[in-house]
């Protein structure tokens, strides 16, 4: 089993790796195909995690959870909505994968979560009344 958590600690750097080069910090816009490829790398990284939760690098999940949230936050005050609450549901998808850090983020992250959810809501309600 050991060397499970090799791969495991090998498989982290490598995805945190990728989203790195593929998402830089401090991006003001970011294109829907850059978006989509680092989403994916996302996908697989929970997938990882889910599949090994014990033998994944907690601090590793919460590099992932980070990034995503920041990810979605960044289109939250881009005013893009609907991509704001993917990312943000993303990065809540890693919560339930954090030990001893679980509660203090879930409490954190589901106040401001909650309010994109009402911005989404609204912005549709108002696309719907233009139509």
């Amino acid at each position: 089993m050991k060397w499970f958590l090799i791969v495991c600690l090998h498989l982290s750097k490598c995805v945190r790796s990728l989203i790195k080069l593929s998402l830089p910090s401090g991006v003001s816009e970011v294109e829907a195909r850059v978006l989509q490829e680092v989403w994916d790398y996302f996908e697989e990284a929970l997938s990882i995690i889910s599949a090994a939760p014990d033998d994944f690098p907690e601090i590793e999940t919460l590099w992932l959870l980070t990034r995503a949230w920041n990810t979605g936050i960044l289109l939250y005050s881009l005013a893009q909505y609907r991509d704001a609450e993917k990312w943000c549901g993303l990065a809540m998808s890693f919560i339930r994968h954090l030990g001893s850090l679980r509660e203090s983020y879930e409490m954190q992250m589901s106040g401001l979560y909650s309010d994109i959810l009402d911005k989404l809501d609204k912005a549709k309600k108002n696309s719907h009344m233009e139509e």
